[in-house]
C-alpha cells in the first residue's frame, strides 16, 4: 500500500510545472571600470528576492536572477542605480 501511495505522489510531482528563477536584464550607462561594476552588483544584491547578479561593464548590462514571484519595478531599479551614481536606461527583459 505504501508503495502505491509513493508511486502516485511521485507521478503527480512529475506533472507539476517547474518554478524556475526569472531574470531581469537592465541597461546601465556610466560604468567605466571594474569598481563601477562591483558597486552596481553590490547594490543590486540588496534588493529583496535577488539570488544572483552579473554585471558587464563593457556592455553596460546587469543580469539579475530572482526568486520566483519576485517583482522589481523600473522605479526601484532607477532609484538604486541613480544612488550608485550611474544612469538607468531601462529593462530589456522581465520575468513573466
Amino acid at each position: 500500500m505504501k508503495k502505491i501511495i509513493l508511486i502516485c505522489c511521485l507521478s503527480l510531482l512529475g506533472q507539476l510545472p517547474a518554478m524556475a528563477a526569472a531574470n531581469y536584464v537592465i541597461k546601465i550607462d556610466g560604468m567605466t571600470c571594474q569598481f563601477c561594476a562591483h558597486n552596481v552588483k553590490k547594490r543590486l544584491k540588496t534588493l529583496d528576492g535577488v539570488e544572483k547578479v552579473e554585471v558587464d561593464q563593457d556592455k553596460g548590462l546587469a543580469t539579475l536572477q530572482v526568486k520566483p514571484g519576485t517583482n522589481i519595478t523600473d522605479a526601484q531599479f532607477k532609484a538604486l542605480i541613480a544612488e550608485a551614481g550611474y544612469n538607468y536606461r531601462g529593462t530589456q527583459s522581465k520575468p513573466e
